[in-house]
């Protein structure tokens, strides 16, 4: 699959192949993945034009980091890193909250506790 990132750089990102095991159906039709890296993750928060900035940082380091530190705290290491805009940072932590509890990010259950 390939997604065109907005970024500075206006290129095209070819994401990964999934392997099959990494989706679940979902009890009312579709499918989810079960874990995500972060072109993924950027994807399906819709912030792929993000991802110039965020390539070379880690989901899981991330998530660590928003948990430790708690939200105002982790968007302003966000802005930081490149992420200028504050709808952008409220999206992406917003999103992170989403896929920890999912259970989505690396190392951890489909539970959103413990590592699988």
């Amino acid at each position: 699959m390939s997604v065109l990132a907005e970024g500075a750089s206006n290129r095209i990102v070819q994401l990964p192949p999934e392997p099959m095991e990494d989706w679940r159906a979902l009890p009312d039709g579709g499918f989810k993945r079960n874990s995500c890296n972060m072109a993924a993750f950027l994807y399906e928060a819709e912030l792929t034009h993000l991802y110039d900035t965020l390539e070379t940082e880690e989901l899981k380091e991330l998530q660590a980091r928003e948990s430790s530190d708690g939200r105002l705290a982790f968007m302003a290491h966000l802005k930081s890193l490149g992420v200028e805009k504050l709808s952008d940072r409220q999206l992406f932590v917003n999103a992170l909250g989403r896929a920890k509890r999912a259970g989505l990010l690396p190392g951890q259950s489909r539970a959103g506790g413990a590592p699988a």
